[in-house]
């Protein structure tokens, strides 16, 4: 166990792989956290190639004030075996969650944790605004309240939540089979099917960063239409089956924005929602259910 002079009251836990470029920013950013209750971050390396090491102790000289360690989640790739690897190394019972290449701000730490005072669960709001384009794809500002998947139940991205821990427990973790997305949503679902609350705390706000690049958006929506099926299938018993009416209406929406594709401000949104669709019809025939709407 690391020797602490303060023992930790928050441990914020932190999935990483080859986040070296970025991670510096949200060092910094939680270093400089307004008042929060004393806190360790946990560094869960899922295997990373580049010099993630290097940068740790970059910004362990810069601010030695933050208590930082290194745990290595190498042995499975997947965020959610490395964010339950970081979980079971956590020194507190109050678990926060955040990615390397996002920003929290500086209330997040004791909002969110504060949230965990009252809730089983939390999430917090995403400024998807400080760290994208002016005219990025798929702008928002989620202040309001929490996102709810497939019409069943809200939840909060993986990127701004946190847990107690005993209920991660009771829970069994994050679902490691889980390896082309929403595993967030079938942890928060879980959760809130077996009796625990989950409450939303706006004032815990986190920039979050877009991904660029064609090929990687591309990926990125293909893979989660596949894991939109998986949860499906996972949950098909608490979730409305699609109609016909309701497919078709669907893509002939898609169809209906091509000439978006000449638009450089909306081509990207475009691709990547063709993209989601194309996964979902793999996704479909993969898990045996029907999600293409």
């Amino acid at each position: 166990m690391h020797a602490y002079a303060v023992e930790p009251l928050v441990s914020v836990v932190m999935p990483v792989r080859n986040g070296a470029a970025t991670i510096g920013k949200q060092l910094e950013a939680l270093a400089g956290q307004h008042a929060p209750p004393p806190f360790e971050v946990v560094i869960s390396d899922n295997g990373s190639t580049d010099d993630l090491t290097g940068a740790l102790d970059a910004a362990t000289r810069r601010w030695p004030q933050l208590c930082i360690r290194r745990i290595d989640s190498s042995a499975r790739p997947g965020i959610s075996f490395a964010r339950n690897a970081g979980i079971r190394h956590a020194c507190s019972a109050r678990i926060l969650i955040c990615d390397s290449d996002d920003v929290v701000g500086a209330d997040w730490v004791r909002e969110l944790a504060a949230g965990l005072d009252i809730y089983d669960g939390v999430g917090g709001a995403l400024d998807e605004r400080l760290l994208n384009a002016p005219n990025s794809s798929d702008q928002t500002y989620a202040a309001a309240g929490l996102p709810v998947g497939l019409g069943f139940l809200p939840y909060p991205v993986g990127a701004n939540c946190g847990v107690r821990r005993e209920v991660w427990q009771v829970l069994g973790g994050f679902d490691e089979d889980y390896l082309l997305g929403a595993e967030e949503v079938d942890f928060y679902w879980r959760l809130q099917l077996g009796g625990y609350a989950l409450g939303f705390v706006p004032a815990a706000v986190v920039a979050y960063r877009h991904r660029t690049g064609l090929s990687h958006i591309l990926r990125l929506g293909f893979r989660r239409g596949i894991g939109s099926c998986q949860l499906a299938a996972r949950f098909k018993t608490h979730i409305p089956p699609e109609s016909l009416w309701t497919i078709g209406g669907s893509w002939a929406r898609l169809i209906a924005r091509l000439p978006l594709l000449g638009i450089p401000d909306r081509r990207l949104g475009y691709l990547r929602a063709a993209a989601h669709r194309v996964g979902q019809v793999v996704g479909s025939v993969r898990y045996s259910v029907i999600h293409l709407a």
